[in-house]
């Protein structure tokens, strides 16, 4: 069974390497965390 196992494994991670996080986020999570993010850094201040 671990043949199986790793092969599944390999398969999951070929998948995400063509598909990439949209296949399972979306477009909308990844223009949100931006969002995010960049007001994070509008907050910091340099002295």
């Amino acid at each position: 069974y671990s043949t199986m196992i790793f092969w599944g494994i390999g398969l999951a991670f070929h998948a995400f390497s063509v598909f990439g996080m949209d296949f399972i986020l979306g477009k909308k999570w990844e223009e949100r965390k931006i969002e995010e993010i960049i007001n994070r850094g509008k907050n910091d201040t340099w002295e």
